[in-house]
């Protein structure tokens, strides 16, 4: 709306060899705040690395905005995070996850997810995080080259937010 609005675009490369794969990610994040407050961005890096325990569990870690990024000529820091977590597959439609994730500036929040293939590259998706508690669902569409996923969260107490994401594959 009007008085607040922010945008992130995001680019990044995954590597795998054998049963790890690793990942780098560059994002540009841009607040616009009304009010005569302006607007403001900065660049961020995040890291992650993720291993195949078994056929069907793997295991992931992630670090979030690892160059500490500030907007503009603020003090105003991007939130900073790490995260470890489980992914398991239970069959070849379904996938369901749980994490840990500590922000430098909050206390630590468990997150858990479900994804269902309902048709071949239809998913739908559903999840829940405590501190701050949320709940969320959406559904994704995903080709060969792309994919598409519309999704929204209801944050308790501050409403509603709904987000899309396009992904392109090289």
């Amino acid at each position: 709306f009007d008085l607040f609005n922010r945008t992130n675009i995001r680019l990044g490369y995954k590597k795998g060899f054998s049963r790890f794969h690793t990942g780098l990610a560059v994002s540009y994040s841009a607040i616009q705040q009304g009010g005569g407050y302006g607007s403001a961005g900065a660049l961020g890096i995040d890291l992650g690395i993720a291993a195949q325990i078994i056929e069907t569990l793997w295991m992931g870690v992630r670090a979030t905005n690892v160059n500490q990024p500030v907007y503009g000529n603020s003090d105003e820091y991007l939130p900073r995070d790490l995260a470890i977590g489980l992914a398991y597959l239970p069959s070849g439609r379904m996938l369901l996850s749980i994490d840990a994730v500590k922000d430098v500036r909050f206390p630590i929040s468990l997150r858990a997810g479900a994804e269902l293939e309902l048709i071949k590259g239809f998913e739908a998706r559903a999840g829940i995080t405590t501190q701050p508690e949320t709940y969320s669902g959406g559904f994704g569409f995903t080709s060969d080259r792309w994919e598409i996923n519309i999704g929204v969260q209801q944050h308790i107490p501050l409403g509603l937010s709904p987000a899309v994401d396009l992904g392109i594959s090289f």
